[in-house]
C-alpha cells in the first residue's frame, strides 16, 4: 500500500496547495494521503503561525469531502517541536499503516535545499521517499543535481513531479490581503473568523504567553466541538483586541477568552456539580457553565488568576461592579466575528470607542432579545444595567 504525508504551515492553504493534492492523487496511486498542518514549528516563533486549530479547520473545509485524502492533527496535538521524522514515526502508529507501506514525503523542490538540515536526515530516509513537485518546464537543473546528491548520500528514492501548480505563496497572500488564489471555502473561512487582520493582536504577547496559550489550546482541542472551539478561539483573539484598545493586559485576556467555555460540553451533571462550588443560588443551565469554568479552569488548565477566573465565571451574567478586564471578556463573547445577528452592528460600533457604552447597548439587546422568548434578564445582568446607567 501507498501513502503520501503533505505537511506544512498551510498559513493560509491556497490554490497551490490544492493542486498539489490533487496531483498527487491523480499521478501516484495512493492509497491515502494525510495533510498535516504544523503544530509547533522548528524553524519559527510560535505566534507568527496563524493559531493551529485555525489552520486545522481551514483544511478541513477544503478537504473533508475529497476521497482517500485525511486531514490530520497528529503535529497539533503534539507537546513537541514538529519534526519531521517524529511526526512520520507517530502518523504510522496513529493510522497502524502497515509495516510493508510505501511511505512518500510530499514537498516543493526548496525542500531538496534544506533537506540535509532536517533533524536526522538519514533516519527519515529509511522510512519515506520524497515527492517533489515542480511546475512542467522548470524544474532547474540545481534541482535534478540536489536530487542526485540526496540520492546517493541517503540512498533515498526522490521522484520528481511536474504539476501543473499556480505560483503562489502563503506570505504574499497574506502581506497583500489578496485572497483570490485560495479555494472558496478558505475564503468564507478566513471572513467568517476574521483571520489575517491589520491587527492581528499577537504582536502584543510575549512568546512565553504564547507558549501557555498554546499548551491551553492543545487540551482545548481535544475537548470541544468544531463550533464551539472556534468561537472561543474568536472570543480569544477579540478579547486581546480589546484588552489592547482599552488598556488591559492582551495576555492575560487571551486566556480568558479562549477559556470562557472551557466547561460548556461536559455532560450537565458534572457542569451542575462543578458549579455549585462557586455559587449558591440556581442559574439556568445554560449559564453555569461559566462558574463551572472557574473549576475547570483552575484545575485542568492550571489557571490560578483570580482576573481571569472571574471573566471567565461572569461572561454570561456580568454583575455589579464589573471590572473593565470582564467588560472586555463579555463583550468579546457576544461580538466575535463569526457571531452575526442584527443587533449586534450597533454595539460592534460602540465598542471602537467607549467600553461601558457598549456594555450597556449590549446589555439592552440581550433584553429585548429575552423578552421576545418570554423570558427575563438575569438578575446579576440586570444589576450590572443598573449598575452602569448610574
Amino acid at each position: 500500500m501507498r501513502y503520501g504525508i503533505y505537511g506544512g504551515a498551510f498559513d493560509p492553504f491556497h490554490r497551490g496547495h490544492l493542486e498539489v493534492i490533487k496531483g498527487v492523487m491523480a499521478s501516484c496511486q495512493l492509497t491515502e494521503l494525510f495533510v498535516v498542518p504544523t503544530g509547533q514549528p522548528v524553524f519559527k516563533a510560535n505566534r507568527t503561525l496563524t493559531p493551529a486549530a485555525y489552520r486545522y479547520y481551514m483544511l478541513q473545509a477544503v478537504l473533508r469531502s475529497m476521497p482517500n485524502v485525511v486531514v490530520s492533527d497528529i503535529e497539533i496535538q503534539s507537546e513537541e517541536k514538529s519534526y519531521t521524522l517524529h511526526t512520520i514515526d507517530r502518523l504510522v502508529e496513529r493510522y497502524n499503516l502497515p509495516k510493508d507501506s510505501k511511505i512518500y514525503w510530499i514537498c516543493g523542490a526548496d525542500i531538496l535545499y534544506e533537506f540535509e538540515r532536517w533533524y536526522k536526515p538519514e533516519e527519515i530516509a529509511r522510512k519515506v521517499s520524497l515527492i517533489v513537485s515542480t511546475r512542467p518546464g522548470s524544474t532547474q537543473e540545481s534541482d535534478l543535481q540536489m536530487a542526485d546528491i540526496i540520492r546517493q548520500k541517503y540512498d533515498m528514492d526522490v521522484v520528481l513531479l511536474p504539476l501543473d501548480t499556480t505560483d503562489i505563496s502563503s506570505s504574499d497572500i497574506r502581506k497583500s490581503q489578496d485572497y483570490s488564489m485560495l479555494p472558496s471555502a478558505v475564503r468564507r473561512f478566513i471572513q467568517v473568523n476574521d483571520l489575517y487582520s491589520q491587527d492581528w493582536p499577537m504582536h502584543a504577547i510575549s512568546e512565553e504567553s504564547y507558549t501557555h496559550f498554546s499548551a491551553a489550546l492543545r487540551l482545548l482541542f481535544a475537548e470541544l466541538s468544531e463550533k464551539r472551539l472556534l468561537h472561543s478561539l474568536n472570543t480569544a483573539i477579540l478579547s486581546a483586541r480589546y484588552a489592547i484598545r482599552f488598556g488591559y493586559s492582551p495576555e492575560k485576556a487571551l486566556i480568558a477568552g479562549l477559556l470562557h467555555d472551557c466547561a460548556k460540553e461536559l455532560p450537565l451533571n458534572q457542569m451542575s456539580q462543578l458549579a455549585s462550588l462557586v455559587i449558591d443560588d440556581i442559574w439556568p443551565k445554560e449559564m453555569i457553565h461559566g462558574p463551572a469554568g472557574v473549576i475547570y479552569a483552575r484545575e485542568r488548565y492550571g489557571i490560578k488568576d483570580s482576573e481571569i477566573l472571574d471573566a471567565i465565571c461572569y461572561h454570561t451574567t456580568g454583575r455589579r461592579n464589573m471590572s473593565g478586564f470582564e467588560k472586555v471578556v463579555y463583550l468579546a463573547d457576544k461580538l466575535e466575528p463569526a457571531r452575526q445577528f442584527d443587533d449586534l452592528e450597533p454595539i460592534r460600533e460602540t465598542v471602537k470607542t467607549d467600553l461601558n457604552q457598549a456594555m450597556i447597548v449590549c446589555f439592552h439587546a440581550v433584553k429585548e432579545s429575552l423578552r421576545r422568548k418570554g423570558r427575563d434578564l438575569h438578575p446579576l445582568s440586570l444589576e450590572a444595567l443598573d449598575d452602569l446607567q448610574k
